[in-house]
């Protein structure tokens, strides 16, 4: 489960490195969609982030318990 978590946090990060990019290469504009569909992986990034550093807190926890 943790190397998938991984997985998709590097193909998130990919993508918006590639979304940053083309933007900076076209001069495209962002339009709504895609700025939330940014938001979103950004979310989701911060979200995974934040629960595995509790479950490495409620580890560190039980081993002192």
């Amino acid at each position: 489960m943790k190397e998938t978590v991984k997985l998709i946090l590097e193909q998130i990060k990919m993508l918006e490195h590639t979304y940053d990019f083309a933007v900076g290469e076209t001069g495209l504009r962002m339009n709504n969609d895609k700025e939330e569909i940014l938001k979103a992986l950004r979310a989701f990034t911060k979200k995974v982030e934040q629960e595995q550093s509790l479950e490495e807190f409620e580890r560190e926890m039980e081993k002192e318990c």
